[in-house]
């Protein structure tokens, strides 16, 4: 499952922490995913133990792998050779949503959630004319947004949520 996982185009990868009950000497582990894309023709979800977040399980894990990968952008997934990194706008438009005052209707989280159901309208294409679609009509709004995120000169949580969408 693991060589069929790295023949793939795009993976997802996160990790979350949980606590070994028998494990007296750690806190907390942690979890990793790796898994193929919604569109892959099959679907593989690969689990990993790891003792910490250390970059080195990605590593590990995805030595050789030359594709795409969609993360959270922890900072475990930097610098992973070979591997092109891909945002998680779902990550981003949270961190801005939570950064917005309290009753305050965001723009970027209206712009973001319109970029949502833009894709959505996309999901019954193939790959290839989701792809093109996506080209057309999603990736000069894509760039709209983050040209807005640069031009921002925001503080505090807001400007954490910025910096992280920019990054």
């Amino acid at each position: 499952m693991r060589q069929e996982i790295l023949n793939q185009k795009v993976l997802h990868a996160n990790e979350t922490t949980f606590k070994v009950l028998n494990d007296k000497d750690r806190q907390k582990s942690y979890m990793w995913l790796f898994s193929t894309c919604k569109y892959s023709e099959h679907a593989i979800h690969i689990f990993k133990f790891g003792p910490s977040r250390s970059g080195s399980v990605p590593r590990e894990f995805l030595e050789n792998y030359t594709g795409y990968l969609h993360s959270d952008g922890f900072s475990g997934y930097n610098n992973l050779p070979g591997m092109t990194m891909i945002a998680c706008l779902a990550q981003i438009r949270r961190k801005l949503y939570d950064a917005r005052p309290k009753n305050y209707s965001s723009k970027s989280v209206t712009l973001c959630n319109a970029l949502f159901a833009l894709d959505k309208s996309l999901k019954d294409l193939s790959v290839t004319d989701r792809y093109e679609q996506r080209l057309e009509l999603l990736k000069p709004k894509l760039e709209k947004f983050f040209e807005w995120c640069a031009s921002l000169t925001a503080h505090g949580n807001l400007g954490t949520a910025v910096n992280y969408a920019l990054n």
